[in-house]
């Protein structure tokens, strides 16, 4: 018996576990760069209404013309946020993409500011 439920909490937890899919791409103003973003794949929480799927987990991939990484979250930092949260921001002059209202990638030094809300 502790067998079978050891089998099927291992299943359950590879099956909860995030694969993202790319969902669209944004384009700056002048062209030089493109925003990636990613959501979570087939999110289906318990007890689910058809109203949540703004709260999908999503994070984004910075990349210049030249399909260049500029950010790319890693493992450890991956600045997920939910895609209700998304707003795009292109701020040109100070080298900055914001893609939620207080979270922004610095182009210039190639690094990434995530803010809670």
């Amino acid at each position: 018996m502790k067998y079978f439920i050891s089998i099927f909490c291992i299943l359950l937890i590879i099956s909860s576990c995030s694969k993202f899919e790319l969902k669209e791409v944004y384009k700056s103003p002048d062209s030089n760069y493109k925003l990636e973003v990613f959501i979570e794949k087939e999110y289906k929480p318990i007890a689910s209404l058809s109203s949540e799927s703004g709260y999908r987990k999503t994070y984004v991939v910075l990349k210049d013309i030249k399909n260049n990484v500029i950010f790319e979250p890693d493992l450890f930092d991956s600045c997920t946020f939910q895609l209700i949260d998304f707003s795009i921001d292109w701020k040109s002059k100070e080298g900055k993409v914001y893609f939620t209202k207080f979270s922004y990638i610095d182009i210039k030094n190639k690094t990434i500011h995530c803010l809670e809300p």
